[in-house]
């Protein structure tokens, strides 16, 4: 035997033995060659007329651990005896760091010289050896291996392929070495030249094919990408380019025309391809089928494959390729399962793109456990699981053109949807508006500061028309009606503001929803830049007036809040109230009379006390109300003089004991005109102190009153701080 040079006739011998002298002569002559190997495998008898042989079942192995042995150790020690035969048609062993040799015979035809192609169909072996031994007594040697220059091949070629030429009856043996980090498989076929170059066709038009499909697919979406700016497209350009770059990579396609003078790049591409593959799928599953949002408890499991795969990329460019290549190829059944399991839910929850989504991946992904399961060993390695992913890539593009196109129609579904929405919720916003209004305009009919002023009304008609008694009590009784009904109307008018407040929370949602989809329109439409200014700042006021509401709904329920809470009736004194709570409910009444001058106020922690709330808090508006009016006639001389006043009013609180008794004094404070010493004493009676009736009358005696019925005691003494008047309730805790 020799070995055919490339493209070199067949050489027909002069001279043909008969055919039973030929078939003895050359079986005699493999059992000399071969004979410790006889028993493992028996040698395979070619004939012209047959144009292929699978070799997987007539190949012996033996494993090498720790290291590798040359042909030598091989012969002298031996070793050809302990190989053992393969039952499988082709080998594989799945990840392995030892060394493989494999070995067969072949017997030529008897009668005519043949010339045939061996060859290895897995191109990712890191270094394959072939030793061939015929009629001579000499090895003949053949180096290759993607970590060798492509140069260096015998063939020019993707795969490994070695030309053989037997003589008629001539017997052969061969021995292959194989050293991989790689998964370690070796498919084996014999090929006659006529037969290789027929079939090779059909695989190089099946492969530019489909990498003509994915070029199409990487552009196409990527056009997408920049008109929609949807990054779901962009996940699924890079998921198709690492698709592209492996299938390149497993093919021998990438080493044979895109670097065939680099070969340290096998090293790593198909590691990486692997892990971007994975991490651009899951991705790609995160926001296709939104789960951050609509399954939420399994977004985190999407999120740790990702992270699986951004750390399998990286081992990918720094360790070596045996760790790389198992990290990732792990990655590839736990991808399917979880992205399957999505897509299913995602069809139980009604999103009708899910069902394309999961039609276009279910062969990829079972396409794709087929191959890691072969890379591992655990099922056969055999021309479907080889072609099964490239198959199952072609029907994925096809399919995920219509789950794309599917979801942009489900897209622009939803955002008609949003939009009638929006027109049927600006609709009811202008009606809340309108319906704002007109509370507003009720409210101000019922501010409790005209309460306030009727009682004034009642107590000078009292004390300066004595005969007209009775008729004050016809009044007196209808304030106390009118305070009944104040709780109850200011309860009807909460249900409306409440449905304001409601629809307002909604419509500033959708406002916000509808200036993304229009500014994503616009830009997409390619709209000048002056629109999308004039939309953002249409928006803007809108979100201003939307903003108003929420602040005039807030007065109202504060108000709202604070009137039922001075008008509720307490016939006894009650456990646990505030004074702090009592003082701001009193503020919200009173506001009106004291908005012109700043109020400050300062209490301590102060204990919670045992009283009647609602006559406390009718006494603290009486005080706050004539400090603001003592303020205001202070004001009024200051601006004849056209002088500017600051007019002040302190409240504070402090923890106090007044003798054996401990409590708090509260003390309401102001920088007006003051009281004069000589009427302190009788400042609590109706009608004295020079401040005119309105302020020190009937208000502060009913104030007295309020005060010890709620054990408290009250006094009128000068503010030593801000320089006005100053009134001291003490009250027991």
């Amino acid at each position: 035997m020799k070995l055919a040079q490339p493209n070199t006739s067949p050489h027909i011998p002069s001279s043909v033995v008969t055919r039973a002298g030929a078939i003895i002569a050359a079986w005699a002559l493999t059992f000399v060659l071969v004979l410790p190997s006889v028993s493992q495998a028996r040698p395979v008898q070619l004939s012209h007329d047959q144009v292929t042989y699978q070799l997987g079942q007539h190949l012996s192995y033996l494993e090498i651990q720790g290291g590798q042995m040359t042909l030598d150790g091989i012969l002298q020690n031996n070793a050809i005896s302990n190989f053992r035969p393969i039952e499988s048609e082709v080998p594989n062993f799945g990840f392995t760091d030892s060394t493989y040799w494999f070995s067969f015979s072949l017997v030529g035809d008897p009668n005519v010289t043949t010339r045939w192609l061996l060859e290895a169909g897995y191109p990712i072996l890191d270094q394959i050896d072939v030793y061939i031994k015929g009629g001579q007594d000499t090895w003949q040697h053949l180096a290759t291996g993607d970590t060798l220059p492509y140069s260096e091949r015998p063939i020019d070629h993707r795969n490994f392929v070695f030309p053989l030429e037997l003589e008629p009856a001539q017997a052969a043996t061969i021995l292959i070495q194989v050293t991989t980090q790689s998964s370690m498989q070796l498919p084996l076929s014999l090929w006659s030249a006529e037969e290789f170059r027929r079939l090779d066709q059909g695989r190089l038009l099946v492969m530019g094919l489909l990498y003509g499909t994915l070029l199409i697919m990487i552009f196409y979406n990527l056009f997408v990408y920049f008109a929609v700016r949807d990054p779901s497209y962009l996940l699924y350009v890079v998921f198709v380019a690492a698709i592209l770059i492996l299938t390149t990579g497993l093919s021998g396609i990438g080493y044979q025309f895109v670097w065939p003078n680099w070969p340290g790049i096998n090293s790593f591409i198909i590691p990486l391809s692997v892990a971007l593959l994975a991490m651009s799928a899951n991705a790609f599953t995160r926001l296709f089928l939104n789960t951050r949002l609509n399954m939420a408890r399994w977004d985190p499991v999407l999120k740790f494959l990702i992270g699986w795969s951004c750390i399998a990329i990286a081992l990918s460019l720094v360790a070596p390729y045996g760790i790389a290549i198992r990290v990732g190829a792990a990655l590839g059944v736990p991808t399917c399962i979880v992205c399957l399991f999505l897509s299913i839910l995602g069809i139980r929850n009604g999103f009708r793109p899910a069902r394309f989504y999961f039609l276009s991946w279910l062969s990829l992904y079972i396409a794709t456990a087929v191959l890691s399961l072969s890379k591992f060993g655990v099922l056969p390695t055999n021309e479907l699981s080889n072609n099964a992913f490239n198959l199952a890539i072609t029907v994925q593009v096809l399919l995920a053109s219509f789950a794309l196109g599917d979801r942009i129609r489900q897209l622009q579904a939803d955002k008609d949807k949003v939009q009638s929405s929006l027109l049927q919720q600006y609709e009811k916003y202008t009606e809340a508006v309108e319906k704002n209004q007109a509370l507003q305009t009720e409210l101000k009919s019922h501010e409790v500061d005209e309460s306030l002023t009727l009682i004034e009304t009642l107590r000078r008609a009292f004390y300066e028309d004595q005969e007209g008694f009775q008729s004050t009590q016809v009044i007196l009784n209808q304030f106390a009606e009118c305070g009944r009904m104040v709780p109850g109307i200011f309860d009807d008018l909460q249900h409306p503001v409440d449905q304001i407040s409601v629809s307002h929370e909604s419509l500033f949602s959708e406002v916000l929803g509808l200036e993304t989809t229009l500014t994503n329109e616009l830009i997409a439409k390619g709209a000048p830049e002056e629109a999308l200014k004039q939309l953002r700042r249409s928006f803007a006021h809108l979100n201003n007036k939307l903003e108003q509401i929420d602040l005039s709904v807030g007065r109202i329920n504060s108000i709202s809040k604070s009137v039922h809470y001075f008008t509720q009736a307490h016939p006894h004194a009650i456990t646990g109230v505030a004074l702090d709570e009592v003082l701001a409910a009193t503020q919200t009444i009173v506001n009106n009379a004291t908005k012109s001058f700043q109020v400050n106020v300062d209490l301590d922690k102060l204990p919670k006390l045992t009283c009647n709330p609602g006559q406390l808090c009718f006494t603290f508006a009486i005080l706050l109300t004539n400090a603001a009016e003592a303020l205001e006639a202070v004001k009024a001389e200051h601006k004849d003089r056209r002088a500017f006043f600051d007019g002040q009013i302190r409240v504070t609180g402090r923890l106090h004991k007044k003798g054996e008794q401990s409590g708090v004094l509260l003390a309401i404070e102001d920088n007006g005109g003051g009281i004069a010493k000589a009427e302190l004493e009788g400042v609590f009676q109706p009608y004295s102190g020079n401040r005119g009736g309105s302020h020190m009358g009937m208000g502060l005696s009913i104030c007295k009153l309020l005060v010890r019925q709620n054990r408290g005691n009250i006094e009128a003494t000068e503010s030593t701080y801000l320089g006005g008047a100053r009134v001291e309730i003490f009250l027991p805790a």
